[in-house]
């Protein structure tokens, strides 16, 4: 399958899924405070 035969909206809908995948892990990974451990349950 050469690269002309896949339609252009396949390869942005490709694209832009990658962006969304990457983007929610990588603002995922950060809290507000990144120097506090959250354990749940516990009260300070």
């Amino acid at each position: 399958m050469n690269l002309q035969e896949v339609p252009i909206m396949t390869v942005i809908l490709i694209i832009g899924v990658c962006f969304a995948f990457l983007s929610a892990i990588f603002t995922g990974g950060y809290d507000d405070k990144p120097g506090k451990v959250k354990i749940p349950g516990l009260k300070k």
